[in-house]
């Protein structure tokens, strides 16, 4: 049998900020600007149900970011996320009936009257619909179990998951810089810039997902390096965003090199930290570079910014299988 989207591609969608998604997240009254911790504190937590060591948060808003939630919005985190700062991404399910495709109309309907048509970015084995706001987005995602055979430990944990639209949210609110924060970016010096270079002209990616901490004012270049005193490692992100993490807390600098193989290999290059108040438990991660090209690049720059920190450098070599 040969599915076809119930949904008919539409007219192509208007251009929108961040703004309208914020706005009606205000308009529910979920505090998305808020840090990890805050929400932690004031809310609680309860566990996943299906994935060990996950833990989920849920926003108690005055109104459902859309009707027919089966529970309230949640962020999920782990021992080993930054909760400094906002939740970058959370989730709500829509289990309102076991047909998915039902629960994907509820969903998708409701978001088209707040945001327009959206746009289909289903694949082979999902139907999914996307409304991007600046760097925010919202996407509606199920995955039929017509096209999805293979056995799901979700679907035996969460009663009716099997059939749920999931409704992903990146609100991507970044707090403004303390009057501190800006004098550390003002004497800030690159270590590494993300820009095209090698002899395979490709773009080396300084990534700084699920990180985002701060807004800078005016342009610098992604990279990431120290603050004249070399009392902060700072990592540029794009134009608004950035990362500041004091020297003290960084434990160590990893390269992790995985050589060519049926794959093409990859270079990443993390800083291993524990922030002040969390002496104990796991430390936490950043990622500064992850090359998908590289066979054996930056490692000259791993071990300078180890140096530099005072942090003990780590090397791992394996191969792609």
């Amino acid at each position: 049998m040969i599915f076809k989207n119930p949904f008919k591609k539409s007219e192509p969608p208007k251009k929108m900020s961040d703004q309208v998604l914020w706005d009606h997240l205000d308009h529910c009254a979920i505090d998305f600007r808020s840090s990890q911790s805050d929400l932690i504190t004031a809310y609680g937590t309860r566990p996943s149900g299906w994935t060990e060591g996950l833990q989920y948060c849920e926003f108690q808003s005055a109104r459902p970011f859309i009707a027919g939630f089966a529970h309230p919005l949640v962020f999920q985190f782990s021992e080993t996320t930054d909760l400094r700062p906002p939740p970058s991404y959370c989730v709500g399910f829509v289990r309102a009936s076991g047909d998915v495709f039902e629960n994907f109309q509820t969903a998708v309907h409701q978001l088209e009257d707040l945001f327009g048509s959206g746009v289909d970015v289903s694949s082979s084995n999902t139907r999914s619909r996307l409304w991007v706001f600046g760097r925010a987005q919202v996407r509606a995602t199920v995955f039929p179990p017509r096209l999805n055979r293979a056995k799901n430990s979700r679907h035996d944990a969460i009663e009716g998951s099997a059939t749920e639209c999931s409704v992903a949210i990146e609100p991507a609110y970044c707090p403004e810089l303390s009057d501190q924060e800006r004098a550390q970016i003002e004497s800030y010096s690159a270590l590494f810039l993300n820009k095209t270079s090698g002899s395979g002209d490709h773009s080396l990616h300084v990534i700084g997902e699920m990180r985002r901490y701060a807004q800078v004012t005016a342009p610098i270049d992604p990279g990431f390096g120290l603050n004249k005193e070399a009392l902060h490692l700072i990592q540029i992100i794009d134009a608004e965003r950035l990362n500041i993490l004091p020297k003290e807390w960084i434990e160590s600098v990893q390269y992790t090199q995985i050589r060519p193989a049926k794959g093409g290999g990859s270079i990443t290059l993390d800083v291993m930290y524990k922030p002040e108040r969390e002496a104990d438990g796991r430390p936490r991660w950043m990622s500064l570079i992850r090359d998908d090209f590289g066979e054996d690049a930056h490692k000259d720059v791993a071990m300078r910014l180890a140096g530099m920190l005072g942090a003990k450098f780590e090397e791992r070599i394996t191969d792609d299988v």
